[in-house]
């Protein structure tokens, strides 16, 4: 988000689950043209979400700068995940990419993006142009969309809902951000006077499973944010259409079941279950925990949800596992230092989306 690609500013207010926020939006020119069509050779599209874990720099800061950081708070990230990290993704190199957990610095608000500015030009030959605003997360944890150069949209808009505020039910409605990270949303056009996106991304980190002040594993929370995305996607439906492209890619930090599968899932549907070649439900693992006496846990937590005319064009939904030095692929995690020794305890999710007959006018 350099200053040379920062077209205009402007805030606007929205009115939502009846709580007045505060919407903050950038417009950046992309290297489309006014006339641009989607080009007939490039016709698909790889996207990706992938939570990192703990991703930061802080083993390049001097301790003198950093004080006396709990490790448990602020941990530093080992050099080598964050590059096994840059290495899966570039075999990968999807066109559109999530992350989740991008720290920032303690006491120094958005340098989570100057760490990624890094990761990008280290580890990826500064193949992306990044978004990222600072979210609500009190230890700095926040969730960035990255976009590869050279695709062929003219413009993007990046919206951020940090400000959106809830009443607290469990807390005697005390307002608090509704989303505890952010949930970011990226409008990207083929042409700048297009008035409908041709895709528009949602990323996010859901409210973790730790326990709040009446709230058992932050349940309550949480499905009030999966509540307040239905009302977002549903909001940005009704601006532009149903059949408008949208992804939704995010650590949803729970298994979506019940009330939270019918939240989501009213707006948009899982690639998992559209894609001509998927994964089966059993080996739908996303991330590997350890509880209480030392049984692995194994969840699908990271997805990638669907809809629009794209959501008949999955080519194809994977999870990515890791490779030893080898290139064989390692066995799920059984115990913690097993997951220890991994990049991150999520493994990223991936879809490769037809895209070029659902936008052709």
């Amino acid at each position: 988000m350099s200053k040379s690609t920062l077209v205009r500013w402007h805030s606007r207010a929205t009115l939502l689950l009846a709580t007045l926020f505060v919407v903050g939006q950038f417009s950046f020119a992309g290297p489309g043209t006014d006339d641009q069509l989607w080009p007939k050779g490039l016709s698909q599209l790889k996207v990706m979400t992938y939570n990192l874990r703990n991703f930061n720099y802080l083993y390049r800061i001097p301790k003198k700068e950093l004080g006396n950081l709990d490790p448990k708070v602020y941990p530093t990230k080992p050099e080598r995940e964050i590059k096994w990290e840059g290495a899966i993704l570039r075999e990968e190199m999807p066109d559109i990419l999530v992350l989740q957990e991008v720290m920032d610095k303690p006491g120094a608000p958005e340098s989570g993006k100057d760490f990624l500015e890094t990761f990008n030009q280290e580890e990826l030959n500064s193949a992306y142009q990044i978004f990222l605003i600072g979210g609500n997360d009190a230890r700095g944890i926040n969730v960035a969309i990255m976009i590869k150069k050279g695709l062929p949209f003219a413009d993007y808009r990046y919206i951020s809902n940090k400000d959106m505020k809830w009443k607290d039910s469990a807390n005697g409605q005390k307002v608090i951000p509704m989303f505890s990270r952010d949930l970011p949303i990226l409008e990207m056009r083929l042409r700048k006077a297009d008035s409908t996106p041709a895709l528009i991304v949602l990323g996010s980190h859901y409210k973790s499973q730790r326990d709040r002040k009446n709230d058992p594993n932050s349940k309550i929370y949480r499905h009030a944010q999966y509540d307040a995305t239905k009302t977002i996607v549903n909001g940005l439906k009704g601006k532009y259409g149903d059949n408008v492209n949208l992804l939704l890619m995010a650590d949803f930090n729970e298994e979506l079941t019940g009330h939270a599968e019918a939240a989501i899932e009213e707006v948009a549907e899982d690639v998992f279950d559209v894609a001509a070649t998927t994964v089966p439900v059993n080996e739908r693992i996303t991330e590997v925990s350890i509880a209480p006496g030392g049984i692995p846990h194994q969840s699908m937590l990271d997805d990638i949800k669907i809809s629009g005319k794209i959501s008949k064009n999955v080519i194809s939904a994977s999870i990515i596992r890791y490779k030893g030095k080898g290139g064989q692929v390692l066995p799920l995690p059984q115990r913690w230092n097993e997951i220890n020794q991994l990049p991150s305890d999520h493994f990223p999710v991936e879809a490769i989306i037809d895209f070029s007959n659902a936008i052709q006018k």
